[in-house]
């Protein structure tokens, strides 16, 4: 791999980016790659680890001994105790994003005491020689600074170690939990605070890192929460503010308020923000109460909880219209004519508009929207998607469109123009059912479509008429889900679909009824480009399944989704 030019290895690597194992691996192969991979993997080391406290605290350690003024000043009697050397590389130099929840359950009043008796621990004191003794070419030196690390974050150092020196040199005062949290937030912010891009922290909380503040120089997002009973907003409000006043960067923003049993006004923050670009608020769920508040005028991306409220049905139909730099939306449909100002003249599902006044005509030429996500009753999405579809029809990569369970319709979603951008189609519900399969024709560079129907099929479902409709998707398809009771017979897959299954890379027919287990046994050695494929069968054709994947020796992994006698499911993975 080191003949590679590097821009192919980091794009290799894009693809393990979330696969701590993989990346542990990579790292040991050369020191390229162990330039390469180090950053990657601690840019956010805590989101890669399993929710083990113990694992936590080893990472913890590894990290603050990178800052050995911080790892000294934390609450203890073991003053006395001999440090390890900072590593041989200065992995906190590649920390960018701190989450206060990945420290949830690792901080305890015996922590400190672990933390400063590792040294004393054997293991300790035998790595810390060979760290010692590291010599050579620069390339063993890396190897030797990587197995290291590897076998700190991995090693076992009993607790009861540590409190055992420590109780010879006599009884540990209290540790203060809020001083030991804020000293290690402090000391991983504070070590190289000009690189962090992402901080996710408590609103009433936030303000203990106001002294770094002045300091945060590439912070872009913030992720704010608020999960306990009401409480000022000020801390959050000052922060922001001063950052704002010092640096340009912070754009993105993204609110969670989920566990008020009152509804709580949280609009102020993305006000002081004053021209935020991303605003997420998917996990606020009463923010389309405030909606008009927010401020889009600048804002790209708009991303908000789907279910829908009155206060949003409340929107004038044009409420989008005035924010044109928008280009990604997710939300729920508050209006079927919600796109009617920007749909264009001809093929537009929606009755003839007036001409549109001079605002309306800038907007319509500013507008790009790239995705769209839409959420609500067949009756206002389908006009809704539709009208998105025709409006941004040389703009739009992405179309996602979910119906509610309620008050479900026959209207089709149909377009017969060149969608020469759009990338992903997702549908389900009813949206999907009524889906015209003749508008896939018109998606030349389709890579995904997911069509989830559920289970109920009208009365004049032709299975075979679909089928043939869905061979002639684009040659760029890798991804196919299709979801619910399709009822796929056996020549469904073995010949009208088979040239669009040989270019698949994931295949997803969960719930589908049929086709036949022998029909996968022939199908899939000739399916020699699939990676992942995702069934609902039963026990005895899972492991039909799995012997087929041994003997042939397939890469394919294969999801299963057992079927029970009451339809059932218990997810397996082979």
């Amino acid at each position: 791999m080191d003949t590679l030019p590097e821009e192919c290895l980091l794009h290799l690597l894009s693809f393990v980016s979330l696969d701590r194992s993989s990346l542990y691996s990579l790292m040991f192969t050369s020191t390229t790659l162990f330039r390469l991979v180090a950053p990657i993997l601690y840019r956010n080391p805590f989101g890669l680890l399993d929710g083990q406290a113990k694992r936590r605290q080893d990472l913890l350690y590894l990290l603050l001994r990178c800052t050995p003024d911080t790892l000294q000043s934390l609450p203890s009697n073991n003053h006395g105790a001999t440090l390890l050397s900072p590593p041989l590389l200065d992995y906190l130099s590649f920390y960018k994003v701190h989450s206060e929840k990945h420290f949830y359950g690792v901080f305890s009043e015996t922590m400190p005491l672990t933390l400063t008796g590792v040294a004393l621990h054997p293991q300790g004191r035998k790595t810390q020689s060979r760290l010692a003794q590291s010599s050579g070419n620069p390339e063993s030196r890396t190897k030797r600074a990587a197995a290291s690390l590897n076998n700190l974050v991995e090693m076992n150092v009993p607790t009861s170690t540590a409190v055992a020196h420590n109780n010879r040199q006599g009884p540990s005062p209290p540790v203060d939990l809020h001083q030991l949290r804020t000293k290690i937030h402090l000391g991983l912010l504070g070590h190289t605070p000009e690189n962090i891009h992402t901080i996710s922290f408590s609103i009433h909380k936030i303000s203990i890192l106001e002294p770094l503040v002045n300091r945060l120089s590439g912070l872009v997002h913030l992720k704010l929460s608020k999960r306990n009973a009401p409480r000022a907003l000020d801390g959050a409000v000052n922060f922001i503010t001063i950052h704002r006043r010092l640096f340009t960067t912070l754009q993105e923003i993204t609110l969670e308020n989920e566990r008020l049993a009152e509804p709580e006004d949280l609009s102020c923050l993305l006000q002081t923000m004053v021209e935020p670009r991303v605003i997420d608020v998917s996990h606020w769920k009463d923010a389309s109460r405030y909606i008009s508040r927010f401020p889009l005028q600048r804002c790209n991306t708009l991303i908000m909880h789907l279910i829908a409220s009155t206060e949003l049905s409340e929107l004038n139909p044009s409420f989008l219209s005035t924010f044109t730099a928008l280009h990604t939306i997710r939300m729920p449909v508050f209006h079927q004519s919600m796109f009617s100002w920007a749909a264009a003249r001809k093929g537009s599902a929606n009755e003839p508009m007036n001409k549109p006044t001079s605002h309306q005509s800038i907007a319509v030429e500013n507008a790009r929207y790239k995705s769209i996500r839409l959420y609500g009753k067949d009756g206002k999405l389908v006009p809704a998607l539709t009208d998105a579809a025709d409006a941004f029809r040389e703009s739009l990569r992405e179309l996602v469109g979910q119906s509610s369970f309620a008050d479900p319709t026959t209207m089709v979603l149909s377009w017969d123009w060149l969608m020469p951008c759009l990338t992903r189609l997702d549908l389900e519900g009813t949206v999907a059912v009524n889906f015209d399969l003749n508008s896939l024709h018109y998606c030349s560079v389709l890579e995904e479509l997911r069509l989830n129907i559920a289970r109920k099929i009208p009365e004049a479902w032709d299975v075979q008429s679909k089928v043939k409709q869905l061979s002639n998707v684009s040659h760029c398809l890798r991804r196919l889900c299709l979801e619910g009771y399709w009822d796929f017979p056996d020549s469904a897959l073995k010949q009208t679909l088979l040239p669009v299954l040989k270019r698949l890379h994931r295949l997803d027919l969960t719930w589908c009824r049929g086709p036949t287990t022998g029909c996968w046994i022939e199908l899939l050695p000739q399916l020699t480009n699939l990676l992942w494929l995702a069934l609902s069968t039963s026990e005895e054709k899972r492991d039909q399944l799995a012997y087929l994947k041994r003997r042939h020796k397939l890469s394919v992994e294969i999801d299963i989704a057992l079927l029970f006698e009451r339809n059932s499911v218990a997810p397996l993975s082979q």
